[in-house]
């Protein structure tokens, strides 16, 4: 064959004389697009994490490592979350301590927080300088000087404290003598009359010092002897501790009344009864 003839045979193969011409470009996994003529293009499409370079991704079996040369699977991601001890509960709280003044506390589960009582604490039912106060197992509280302004109060009569020359119980009518500040009479309309001993003062004056409480104004029980209408006013008996209703209210002195009946008693026996002193 003539030189030209052999051209003629190889262009009719398609062969061209430009040295390393692509004749056809094929989209492989994880791509798409290509062409056999022209200028071809080729996209991403598909590609799984199989497909990837081992070193190129993290998965959960995998321990984690801080890089920016590789990408990590949504399972290593949790794990890494987790690993931190993030929960997927929104605002769970992970420890409760207990700060000054408390106790208990935990780290799991239910936890409970009370009020410190103990020396280490701030809280205190007792009498202690700078410590908050909390009542005791009875509701009570211990304190110093309190300034408040009342309202009202639980008991009835305003009282003070007399030494006496024994120990003598609520309702007892008391004069002015024996051996100590007061003591009980048998003389019938004693100029002496002191009070009655309170049952429970709703204000106790010298509440410190040593004696009885002796009721001075208010409501109080009183020990009576004899028949009493309601309103009668009262006075020392012959019986050392009880009133009795006092003759001729109109002349008596106000040294020897010992207050007013709240009630009636219908007996001549001792008994007590509600007073006004």
């Amino acid at each position: 064959m003539t030189s030209a003839a052999i051209e003629d045979k190889i262009l009719s193969y398609g062969y061209s004389t430009t040295t390393g011409d692509i004749l056809g470009v094929t989209a492989g996994t994880g791509l798409s697009g290509g062409g056999t003529s022209g200028t071809v293009t080729l996209n991403v499409s598909g590609i799984t994490v199989a497909q990837f370079s081992g070193s190129a991704v993290q998965i959960s079996s995998e321990s984690f490592a801080n890089n920016d040369t590789s990408l990590m699977t949504s399972a290593a991601i949790e794990d890494k979350i987790l690993s931190y001890g993030y929960t997927t509960d929104v605002g769970d709280i992970t420890g409760v301590t207990a700060g000054t003044g408390l106790s208990g506390g935990g780290s799991s589960g239910a936890v409970s927080l009370s009020v410190d009582l103990g020396d280490a604490g701030t809280f205190t039912s007792t009498n202690t300088a700078s410590k908050a106060v909390v009542r005791d197992g009875s509701g009570n509280f211990a304190a110093g000087t309190i300034t408040a302004t009342a309202t009202q109060a639980q008991y009835a009569d305003l009282a003070e404290k007399y030494e006496a020359d024994a120990d003598y119980e609520p309702g007892t009518v008391l004069v002015i003598g024996g051996n100590a500040e007061v003591t009980v009479t048998e003389e019938a309309g004693s100029y002496k009359v002191v009070g009655v001993v309170s049952t429970d003062p709703a204000y106790l004056m010298n509440s410190q010092a040593n004696g009885v409480a002796v009721a001075l104004r208010g409501r109080v029980p009183c020990k009576v002897v004899g028949n009493v209408n309601k309103g009668d006013v009262l006075v020392t008996s012959d019986i050392p501790g009880y009133a009795m209703v006092g003759a001729m209210a109109h002349s008596l002195s106000p040294l020897q009344i010992v207050g007013r009946a709240l009630e009636s008693k219908t007996d001549a026996q001792p008994g007590i009864i509600e007073i006004i002193v």
